[in-house]
């Protein structure tokens, strides 16, 4: 495995194909990501990376060290994280803590 790079982008999805349909739609955009799990995700991090893309189903997971990661980022980090959520009425996502977030919505057109 190689070392992250500070433009690669990180993707937590990990129930079906998700995380492949993903990395593929990244790299027909000429951008590096990859595939981690959720005891990855924390120390891959730490490596340096430029975005993550995280599943509604793996932020339940990894909320709270995610959340605890993004807190202790200096104050001019802006880390763009992404997550992709199936929106339904009466059940909203909560992304209080979790910084720069931008929720795209499942299912999703390439």
């Amino acid at each position: 495995m190689t070392a992250p790079r500070s433009t690669d982008i990180l993707i937590l999805a990990p129930r079906g194909r998700d995380a492949e349909l993903a990395q593929s739609v990244l790299a027909r955009g000429g951008l590096t990501a990859r595939h981690v799990d959720a005891r990855d995700l924390l120390a891959t991090l730490d490596e340096g990376v430029g975005a993550a893309v995280v599943t509604r189903e793996a932020l339940d997971e990894v909320r709270r060290p995610l959340t605890t990661w993004l807190a202790a980022q200096p104050p001019w980090s802006d880390f763009p994280l992404i997550v992709l959520a199936s929106v339904r009425p009466g059940a909203p996502l909560d992304v209080r803590g979790l910084g720069n977030v931008t929720l795209l919505e499942r299912p999703l057109a390439a």
